[in-house]
C-alpha cells in the first residue's frame, strides 16, 4: 500500500483556516461600519432638529410684530401707525447742526 500525504489536508485546513479568519475579520468591520452609519444618521438628525429650531427662532425674532412690541417694552419707543408719505429737511439747518455737533 502506498503511504497518502498529509500535505493535501494540511494545505485545505490552512485555506479553510484563512476564510474562516476574513470571513470574521470582515463581519466585524462591517458591523462596525454599520454602527458608525447609524450614529452619523442619528447625529445628522439631531443636526436638522437644530437648524429647523434655529430658524424657527429667528422667523420668531424677526418677526414685525415681536420687533415693535420688543422696542416698546424695552426702550420706551412710541409706535407711530400714520405712515410717513414724505421727509423735509431743511439744509441750512442741517449745516448748523453738524457744525454744533462736529466741535
Amino acid at each position: 500500500m502506498a503511504k497518502k500525504s498529509k500535505t493535501p489536508y494540511i494545505l485545505i485546513a490552512v485555506v479553510m483556516l484563512v476564510m474562516l479568519l476574513s470571513y470574521i475579520g470582515l463581519k466585524l468591520s462591517i458591523d462596525n461600519m454599520q454602527r458608525r452609519v447609524a450614529y452619523l444618521n442619528d447625529s445628522l438628525l439631531v443636526i436638522q432638529n437644530e437648524e429647523i429650531k434655529l430658524m424657527a427662532d429667528y422667523q420668531e425674532q424677526a418677526d414685525r410684530d415681536s420687533i415693535i412690541s420688543w422696542a416698546l417694552t424695552r426702550h420706551g419707543l412710541i409706535f407711530n401707525e400714520q405712515e410717513i408719505d414724505s421727509v423735509i429737511i431743511n439744509h441750512t439747518e442741517l449745516e448748523t447742526l453738524k457744525q454744533i455737533f462736529n466741535k
